[in-house]
């Protein structure tokens, strides 16, 4: 993982605009925290053993990215005309990479009631305090980079969580 967030992260850099790239990147790791939010809620409704939970985090988060992926490939193939290029797809995959991180820090708690550390139920609890964490996280750096007191910055994070929450019982309810 740490490999790969330098590569992202050099991937950013190297563009002319980053802000549009930085927006994209924030806005794909927010939709990919609130699918493994739903999906962690949906599940907990359900009697799954961690193995079965983490193979429903990867899977779901992997048919959303290829999805994604090839969502963006067609739609850069209509729009610029173009041949697809091996450059093209690795911009393509940097672009919906950040899907798949809102996967790994639940993955990695399920992980630990894989192996015993702690009990499905304690896992199912954090890994919810764990995505509400991250949605506040991103509400919070939306205030800090909009020049926001500590104050302002700490009540958009609370906010960005709260829709966040309301959007996951939403599609929670569904399933």
């Amino acid at each position: 993982m740490h490999l790969r967030y330098h590569r992202v992260k050099k991937h950013i850099q190297s563009k002319k605009d980053p802000s549009n790239y930085i927006r994209k990147f924030v806005s794909q790791g927010l939709y990919g925290t609130l699918i493994v939010m739903s999906l962690i809620v949906a599940l907990d409704k359900q009697q799954k053993t961690p193995g079965q939970v983490i193979v429903s985090l990867l899977t779901t988060v992997l048919a959303f990215a290829i999805a994604h992926f090839y969502s963006e490939m067609i739609a850069d193939r209509i729009v610029s005309k173009e041949k697809l290029t091996i450059k093209k797809l690795k911009n393509l995959f940097y672009e919906i990479a950040p899907i798949g991180i809102g996967s790994h820090i639940p993955t990695i708690i399920f992980f630990f009631a894989l192996f015993g550390f702690i009990s499905i139920e304690k896992a199912f609890l954090f890994a919810k305090v764990a995505g509400l964490g991250a949605l506040f996280l991103y509400g919070f750096l939306v205030g800090k980079y909009s020049n926001k007191s500590k104050y302002n910055s700490f009540f958009i994070g609370a906010i960005n969580m709260l829709i966040g929450a309301i959007v996951v019982v939403i599609k929670a309810l569904v399933h």
